[in-house]
């Protein structure tokens, strides 16, 4: 039975240099994000980098599995053998993993904006009695989930920056490796 391949999966180079460029800007990104933030700065105060990072990771990650689903099914016996393929899946995973934590914090961010926008209006109405009580407790709970968000938000970065760390490695790995079967190849 023969498998036809679309031209993105049949141009696995091209995809791999991709990914690659895409990785490395995604790097770049997360860096700069992760100057940006302390524990003394407010995290958002630089959404625009978290979101060229996302947009970046996003990017890799989709090069990244047209560049595996572009390996044939012979080709990946040979890869396998050399750990090569191996580390490309995993690299694919560890990008997929920084890809969703990046969204779940984009997301909440768009949340914790929402709250604090209701905050300002709810503070700004002039009630009596019950009422005031009640928004009372409205104002508060968001207080606490607001300062709560904040440490979440920083472990999940934290844990990004770690995966980020074994990702680069993983990379720097692949490189290596694919120059080294490119070399290979040529003297053949």
């Amino acid at each position: 039975k023969k498998t036809v391949l679309t031209l993105s999966m049949q141009n696995r180079k091209f995809n791999a240099s991709l990914r690659d460029t895409y990785f490395e800007k995604a790097l770049h990104s997360f860096s700069e994000f992760n100057d940006d933030y302390s524990m003394e700065t407010p995290l958002f105060s630089a959404s625009a980098k978290i979101l060229d990072f996302q947009s970046s990771i996003d990017t890799a990650l989709e090069y990244s599995k047209t560049a595996v689903a572009g390996v044939k099914t012979d080709e990946r016996a040979s890869h396998s053998e050399a750990g090569f393929f191996r580390e490309e899946i995993l690299f694919m995973h560890l990008l997929d993993d920084c890809a969703s934590a990046c969204r779940y914090v984009s997301t909440r961010q768009s949340t914790i904006n929402e709250l604090a926008d209701y905050r300002k209006k709810i503070s700004a109405l002039s009630l009596a009695g019950k009422q005031k009580g009640y928004v009372s407790r409205i104002l508060n709970y968001i207080d606490e989930k607001r300062s709560r968000d904040d440490i979440e938000i920083r472990q999940i970065l934290k844990q990004v920056k770690h995966s980020l760390a074994i990702a680069e490695t993983i990379f720097s790995t692949i490189k290596i490796k694919t120059a080294d079967t490119a070399s290979k190849g040529k003297t053949k």
